[in-house]
């Protein structure tokens, strides 16, 4: 008997059968392994990201504060340039080498910007988007820029200080600028795709591993049974091969 030919009656036995339901059931887990660590994955990189990119705002907004401080020694009639923030932004971009994966941007709305617009429009709906929440939370996701996957989050910024408002009502006299009113966001995109690119082969692996992993026991279980089956099947022949010669000699 042939490899081929043990293997046909393998697979069209019940056990071979079987095999075939298993391994459909197998594929599904294994999908749904490798889509879940994809899942956790992702979210891992999205909490990740979202805390350096606070620790970084921190940073350019305790920078901003001791500049605001020492201001305060020379008066309260002292100006305060509205592009300072953008600027220190700028100068946190360079101390942080080309290494970083991330950089920081303070954009103002679009037609009522300083220095920085919008990059793109869907960034200028999302900071607009901003004005007609009583308390708009950031907003995060993943989206091409510049032919790239990055993960964007928008963060709103407010004019809380009187002081803001004059300065910009200086630069801007028609805008009719007024406490709290928004004045931009920060934007920081970070890139997605080596990330994803990398995710993408952990999970396709993870999950074709666990396939072949269980497809394997379950062969071994299956051969097993189809083995059983077979040397019953032979005994019971057998038995009904001496049962015949024992009929006919007496």
């Amino acid at each position: 008997m042939t490899v081929g030919s043990a293997e046909r009656r393998f697979l069209s036995s019940r056990a071979g059968r079987g095999y075939l339901v298993y391994l459909a059931f197998c594929a599904l887990l294994s999908a749904a392994v490798g889509f879940g660590f994809w899942i956790i994955s992702l979210e891992w990189f999205k909490a990740h990201k979202s805390e350096e990119k606070l620790i970084a705002l921190r940073l350019v907004d305790a920078f901003v504060g001791d500049y605001s401080n020492i201001r305060g020694q020379f008066g309260a009639n002292a100006p305060v340039p509205a592009t300072f923030r953008a600027h220190a932004i700028e100068e946190f971009n360079k101390r942080s080498g080309s290494k970083d994966e991330f950089k920081l941007r303070w954009v103002g709305r679009q037609g009522r910007e300083i220095t920085t617009g919008p990059t793109d429009a869907r960034m200028a709906r999302t900071i607009e988007s901003f004005a007609g929440k009583r308390n708009p939370q950031p907003f995060s996701e993943l989206l091409t820029v510049d032919g790239q996957l990055a993960f964007r989050t928008i963060y709103p910024s407010y004019a809380h200080q009187q002081s803001c408002v004059d300065c910009h009502s200086q630069l801007q006299p028609s805008a009719n600028w007024q406490l709290n009113d928004l004045m931009g966001a920060f934007a920081i995109d970070v890139p997605a795709g080596q990330f994803l690119s990398v995710l993408r082969l952990q999970a396709g692996g993870l999950a074709l591993a666990l396939f072949l992993a269980l497809a394997f026991i379950g062969y071994l279980i299956a051969r097993q049974q189809f083995r059983q089956t077979a040397d019953r099947e032979a005994a019971h022949a057998e038995l009904g091969r001496v049962q015949s010669f024992l009929d006919a000699v007496i």
